[in-house]
């Protein structure tokens, strides 16, 4: 690696010829020694605790789902939260809302429909945003167990 020393008062743009930079550049491996450092790298800052990790609710009957979540690393936004049924449980649709910025403990209500097929479903509990201008996303499992209706 070849290159001219000059002061910045000295270099003008016609300075970036051959006779300041060789054209002959050549990769050069080096090693660097610094004291040890640890980074630890998180999935998200979205930390989404439900309060209970199931809920039982009858056929044709509303069942409110709790749930806490820690916003880390400075991440003040909006949430939007939804619970999500698996994929063939028919009668039970997905639950949404938003989670406002400052507020740490929500809700969300669940609708289960008459024809909603008994017995335990996993639910996905999720929660989005954009941090960063990143997308992130946390989420939790949530036992639903449909009862028998009246």
């Amino acid at each position: 690696f070849f290159f001219k020393q000059k002061t910045a008062y000295e270099i003008r743009p016609r300075d970036w010829s051959s006779d300041v930079c060789s054209s002959d550049l050549k990769d050069v491996t080096f090693a660097i020694v610094s004291a040890p450092i640890t980074i630890r790298v998180v999935p998200s800052p979205l930390v989404l605790t439900p309060a209970a990790p199931a809920v039982a609710v009858k056929q044709g009957a509303k069942v409110e789902v709790a749930y806490k979540l820690d916003r880390q690393f400075g991440f003040a936004d909006q949430v939007e939260m939804s619970l999500e049924p698996p994929q063939g449980v028919a009668g039970i649709p997905a639950a949404k809302g938003m989670l406002p910025n400052g507020q740490a403990d929500g809700k969300l209500e669940l609708a289960v429909e008459k024809t909603a097929p008994e017995g335990e479903h996993k639910f996905t509990l999720r929660a989005k945003a954009k941090f960063n201008n990143v997308n992130v996303e946390s989420t939790q499992t949530i036992t639903v167990k449909v009862e028998k209706g009246e």
